[in-house]
């Protein structure tokens, strides 16, 4: 008798936490995961319109309220960044003025529909990871359409299987929807029943999800948050419109410092870690995407993010760090053979760059990027010829 009370008791407890458990994950609601959130709004607007990218006014790294933002954006973007916080600051009024000689197919289609805006968004992300990438295409299939433009900002790490990220399990149902569409090689209008087994295969994880720890986690910030903040609304631009109280800039002295501290500390460096091979299935993974979105008719574009003079030369020195310059090598033989345009290089020296050109060991400053971007549509001649001439990175003598 005492062991069917204790049972009883035992079963009763677990449904008891269970339960309120998922009350906490469903008015939390992180990401949008239970139903529409429409304060979203009043936090991310003015990340949205006046930076030109999302970030979370709470946590830098949060995908989830990332996730929210993509939902509830109101607008048909037509060019989309996809990397980490290295390609932060490509802006959209650096790339809409070379379409032409970077991307004339999605030019030619501007101009076929008479469009006299171009919405443009950056999705860089703290420590952004591959799977944050087709997550982030995974969201804009769940909202029905895929931008004409996607940008790669290509980081060495997302080819590192030891990269040690996690950030991204937060939006992993998202990420899940996106290989569904690579494994069965299709474009998103696909047949109606499959769509629907697709649907409700995602909703079950959605609910499944609740009781992890990130969801109960975010839930009860926002829950907090919702009590204690109050959020204000602003408008802006297309394409993003600059703050006029950005911090002052580090000194090139500043810059050194922090260079050299992250060259010193390489093996503790985000996704450097054990970099023995460029993954077969990262790869794969990315070779798919890539041709699913030029089966779509989406433009590409790759974009390589410099290194500090430092960074770079403690990178190009050390043979444990041999796969970074490998992958920048893979990038570029890829894009010729595809004929995507590619932008950039790991190698500062390309560009003439020095410390003055960065804000960090990592980090270009805006003014750098813009020139990479200039150089690129200056040359998009070469993206036609041999690879000895090392695509689109080549500067005049």
């Amino acid at each position: 008798m005492k062991d069917k009370q204790f049972l009883a008791w035992y079963v009763l407890g677990i449904s008891v936490f269970l339960c309120t458990i998922i009350c906490i994950a469903y008015i939390g609601n992180p990401g949008e995961a239970f139903h529409p959130d429409p304060k979203i709004n009043e936090r991310a607007y003015d990340s949205i319109y006046n930076l030109g990218y999302i970030v979370s006014p709470d946590n830098p790294t949060d995908r989830l309220f990332f996730k929210s933002v993509v939902r509830q954006d109101n607008v048909t973007r037509d060019i989309i960044v996809l990397g980490s916080s290295r390609i932060m600051k490509l802006e959209g009024e650096m790339v809409v003025p070379h379409l032409k000689n970077i991307a004339p197919q999605m030019e030619k289609s501007l101009q076929s529909r008479g469009a006299t805006e171009v919405w443009y968004l950056n999705h860089g992300v703290i420590m952004a990871s591959l799977e944050d990438h087709l997550a982030v295409l995974g969201m804009y299939i769940e909202k029905g359409y895929i931008p004409e433009m996607v940008i790669f900002g290509l980081d060495p790490w997302i080819f590192n299987e030891n990269n040690g990220s996690n950030l991204w399990r937060d939006v992993d149902i998202d990420y899940y929807r996106f290989l569904d569409q690579l494994d069965y090689q299709r474009s998103y209008e696909q047949t109606l029943l499959y769509q629907s087994i697709i649907k409700s295969y995602h909703g079950l994880l959605r609910y499944f999800s609740a009781v992890s720890y990130p969801m109960i986690s975010e839930s009860i910030k926002n829950i907090l948050r919702n009590i204690l903040i109050q959020y204000t609304v602003s408008g802006g631009s297309p394409m993003g419109n600059k703050t006029s109280d950005a911090p002052t800039p580090p000194s090139v002295r500043e810059v050194d410092m922090q260079a050299r501290k992250e060259a010193a500390n390489l093996p503790g460096y985000y996704g450097f870690g054990s970099f023995h091979e460029i993954s077969p299935r990262l790869k794969q993974q990315f070779e798919s995407t890539i041709a699913f979105l030029e089966m779509n008719g989406v433009s590409v574009v790759f974009v390589l993010t410099p290194y500090h003079p430092i960074m770079y030369s403690a990178i190009s020195h050390d043979p444990s760090y041999a796969r970074v310059l490998e992958t920048e090598e893979y990038l570029e033989e890829y894009a010729i053979a595809h004929n995507i345009p590619l932008c950039g290089s790991y190698n500062p020296g390309k560009f003439r760059f020095t410390s003055k050109d960065f804000q960090d060991g990592t980090h270009p400053k805006e003014e750098a990027m813009k020139f990479l971007i200039e150089k690129c549509s200056s040359h998009s001649s070469y993206f036609q010829s041999s690879l000895r001439q090392r695509v689109l990175n080549i500067i005049d003598n």
